[in-house]
């Protein structure tokens, strides 16, 4: 899978502090863990299988939904907004080596994890999607930059990079997206074996579990030499791995044009299972059938692939998903939530674009299609799995933040707010969808589109202070007096900031905040830039 960003890394994490406030993610993958894996007896390395009843009709067996989302795509995907995502599991991708230090974890070598938080609200974005009673997965790896594994060559390094991800997210499942080059990579294939089997032992020693699953290339014909000797390295340094995610996309000349998309796809399931099947017992893993499809997951790109003549339209869809629900196939995601919209009319169907799917659909239809009959999480299960203090569905956004810091000012009744702009309300992060005044953030509505608001999620405990400004050198211009009067162009500074008038004015301070812009005669100076200049 292609994205603006690139490479994989890991995971393993210590339990979350109790004294934290913010919600504790809880979802369908830790219910789902701690309910229906269990530890395979008498088996080296403790390897996790799910247990699925032996008379159970494939069709019954749970499968998991979760889309992929592009996190570095612009325009943003708001996967916390309801009104946008409807998938309450989604896997964010993708985590790679950063540009300047190969093992230092980056989102797509565009942003630092800190600089997501701030410039993406990433973080608080998770904290939403867990409010609504979701998880995410984070994906480490795609099909450009470098793997984490492939980048840091220090073993010790490479592990602490995993963990620094799932201690950063605090995250309970990951997913290795490994393409290209990094599958031959050998040497990198048995670091990364050992480094993610460190992880996912400390995690486990703190009392918590780690499903890590490897997403792969197929063809038609199934897995190639390579992926097979990727999932076996995996499972030699020690890796539970509870699964392979199929990337059933992008065939090209391995799909002859006689067979339909859907069938080369079906095809390389059954091709992947009975490698897998093999791939386990070599490690000393006895599965069931039923085990075995799963420990398999489907991945297809929708509608326009890559590849031109590789498409997936919803009826594709419906018939892939049918067939996935006949095998008992564990898992199924698709590329990506934010191509699950058709394109209009000014973009060809056969151009892959990053924000549509070339095909006709509703906006999306193809999550409702592929993640229909999803397994849910009972009220029965939910309680015995997590308290209610635990359960991020039930937390109420405002009682998150116990943090003075805000990292937006609050919104103001007279103020205009244009597209994008944040703003606080009753410690909640909201954001503007189009031009408003007026509007209270927090207004109860009959539909979603009628808010000129998006939640982005709380304001968070650990919200650091926004940076003080920088002041100028005293006596740079004049201090302002508020019985001069000043004309356009004049120049004052007051509280060691520097400002400038905008037309005639008397008396009116230049650090008071009016509503809008329009009512301030006065414009910040960029004091850094004097400050420089001073020197």
């Amino acid at each position: 899978m292609s994205d603006q960003s690139s490479s994989p890394s890991a995971i393993g994490v210590p339990a979350a502090d109790p004294g934290s406030t913010k919600p504790r993610s809880f979802s369908f993958v830790r219910v789902f863990l701690a309910v229906l894996l269990i530890a395979t007896s008498g088996v080296a390395g403790g390897f996790i299988a799910m247990r699925v009843s032996e008379n159970r009709t494939d069709s019954s067996a749970p499968q998991w939904f979760a889309p992929y989302v592009d996190v570095t795509l612009t325009p943003t995907y708001e996967f916390q907004d309801p009104g946008t995502n409807d998938s309450l599991n989604v896997v964010l991708s993708f985590i790679v080596g950063s540009k300047n230090d190969g093992c230092s974890p980056s989102w797509g070598a565009t942003y630092s994890l800190d600089e997501a938080d701030q410039q993406l609200d990433l973080e608080r974005r998770i904290v939403r999607q867990r409010q609504r009673g979701g998880d995410v997965i984070v994906s480490f790896g795609g099909a450009i930059n470098q793997e984490l594994a492939v980048a840091c060559t220090n073993l010790e390094t490479l592990t602490a990079a995993y963990a620094e991800v799932v201690n950063h997210y605090d995250l309970s499942l990951i997913d290795l997206d490994l393409e290209g080059t990094t599958l031959a990579n050998v040497t990198a294939n048995t670091r990364r074996a050992e480094a993610l089997a460190a992880v996912q032992k400390a995690r486990r020693d703190a009392g918590e579990d780690l499903a890590i699953w490897l997403t792969l290339p197929v063809a038609p014909d199934g897995l190639d030499s390579e992926a097979v000797a990727t999932i076996d390295a995996t499972l030699a340094g020690g890796v539970d791995l509870a699964g392979v995610n199929l990337l059933t996309m992008d065939y090209g000349s391995s799909r002859r044009s006689s067979v339909s998309f859907v069938d080369a796809s079906t095809a390389a399931a059954d091709s992947a299972f009975e490698v897998l099947n093999r791939a386990y017992r070599r490690a000393g893993v006895s599965l069931t059938s039923a085990e075995v499809w799963q420990r398999i997951g489907m991945t297809p790109m929708i509608g326009q692939n890559d590849t031109i003549a590789d498409r997936l339209d919803i009826e594709g869809a419906r018939a892939l998903h049918k067939w996935s629900r006949s095998r008992g196939v564990g898992r199924m995601s698709m590329w990506s939530a934010n191509r699950d919209t058709a394109c209009g009319g000014n973009i060809l169907d056969t151009v892959v674009n990053n924000n549509c799917s070339g095909v006709d659909q509703e906006p999306g239809q193809f999550a409702a299609v592929l993640g229909a009959s999803a397994i849910e999480i009972s009220t029965e299960l939910a309680t015995t799995a997590a308290s209610p203090e635990q359960r991020g569905a039930q937390a109420d956004p405002s009682e998150v933040a116990s943090n003075d810091n805000l990292p937006y000012d609050e919104w103001r009744k007279r103020r205009e707010y244009d597209i994008d702009e944040k703003v606080v309300w009753d410690g909640v992060v909201y954001e503007a969808k189009w031009w408003t005044v007026g509007d209270p953030p927090d207004a109860i509505v009959d539909h979603d589109w009628d808010s000129p608001w998006r939640v982005l999620g709380p304001v968070l405990d650990d919200e650091p202070p926004l940076p003080p400004p920088v002041t100028i050198p005293p006596n740079t211009f004049p201090t302002w007096n508020v019985e001069s009067t000043y004309y356009a162009g004049d120049r004052v500074q007051l509280d060691g900031l520097g400002f400038k008038a905008k037309w005639w004015t008397r008396g009116d301070i230049p650090t008071a905040e009016p509503d809008n812009e329009w009512e301030n005669p006065w414009e910040p100076i960029d004091s850094a830039s004097i400050v420089v200049t001073s020197k």
